[in-house]
């Protein structure tokens, strides 16, 4: 099914929040759209989580407080009316989804994971999805053993950089960025599908559709008047700043324009009001790497993902 119109249909139907009670104790529960209590207890596991292990389990806060399309992505596991497990899904592809999960110190080897991610597969399986990436902290030996224990292959690991210092690099070309309007969208489709090898039609609807979102822009970067790229940037609740889907295409590089583009969107984002800047990047893309390290990033995290298949289709 085209992509626009598998939005469609999921818009069309709308699922009932699922309560599934194994006993008076324990309760799991699949939503269809958090409110803003469930977002808070996520919070709250997450930081006893990240208490207990050293780091925080990556969740995408910005899709939580805003899921769009209404399938059942949020599990929770309940004890004694206490949430001490959950899992999310975020689908960004359509054969694929991230699968993110924390479960409660003091309630971890009890089969908890293993009852909110059979409870996902089982929800990928209906939506027709091929696999799940399981989202791990890199170097987390108990979530690499429960990837492997499921069979997992490791498919890549991305790095998390987080802006410290503004880095004065001398003769760069002068790129400026300016905001998109809805006349940009087949130019933005042009360069993401020259960049990344989208498609172009299912791009031009992605922008028209994101126009007014109030939480993102697109920057176009330009030379001279001359379209060299563009920028995506969102806007967190927490006063960061994330860029994404930052790109040139192949007749603009080796120009420094994308040393330009960075430096110029941390301008903006700094006069802006923003009190941090983050990304993240492929690990096997050394050269994204060495950008935004030579720009003042620095590694912050690192994330390894894993791929279960989900047996649609096989």
């Amino acid at each position: 099914m085209p992509e626009t119109l598998l939005f469609l249909s999921r818009l069309l139907h709308k699922p009932t929040d699922i309560v599934v009670k194994m006993s008076a104790l324990k309760q799991l529960t699949k939503l269809s759209k958090l409110g803003k209590t469930d977002l808070r207890e996520i919070r709250k596991l997450v930081d006893i989580c990240k208490k207990a292990d050293g780091f925080e389990t990556k969740f995408y806060y910005n899709i939580l407080k805003d899921r769009r399309i209404p399938e059942f992505d949020d599990f929770f596991y309940y004890l004694n009316g206490n949430l001490v497990g959950y899992l999310a899904i975020f689908c960004f592809k359509e054969n694929e989804a991230e699968v993110s999960a924390c479960v409660h110190p003091k309630n971890r080897h009890q089969g908890i994971f293993k009852r909110l991610f059979e409870e996902a597969i089982d929800e990928l399986r209906r939506r027709g999805i091929q696999d799940a990436l399981l989202l791990v902290q890199h170097g987390s030996e108990p979530a690499q053993t429960i990837c492997k224990h499921y069979n997992a292959a490791f498919s890549h690991a991305e790095i998390e950089m987080t802006f410290k210092q503004f880095v004065e690099i001398p003769d760069l070309p002068l790129v400026e960025l300016r905001d998109v309007t809805k006349d940009d969208a087949m130019e933005l489709a042009r360069i993401d599908a020259a960049s990344f090898d989208t498609d172009f039609n299912k791009m031009v609807y992605r922008f028209l559709s994101g126009m007014n979102d109030k939480d993102r822009t697109v920057w176009m970067a330009t030379h001279n008047g001359e379209n060299i790229g563009k920028v995506h940037v969102r806007f967190d609740d927490d006063g960061r700043g994330y860029i994404h889907d930052l790109c040139i295409p192949p007749e603009h590089r080796r120009k420094k324009y994308a040393t330009a583009m960075v430096q110029a969107c941390l301008i903006k984002l700094k006069k802006m009001g923003f009190r941090g800047i983050y990304l993240d990047v492929e690990a096997s893309n050394p050269n994204a790497v060495q950008l935004y390290t030579k720009t003042g990033f620095e590694t912050s995290a690192i994330h390894d993902f894993w791929r279960y298949p989900t047996g649609v289709g096989s």
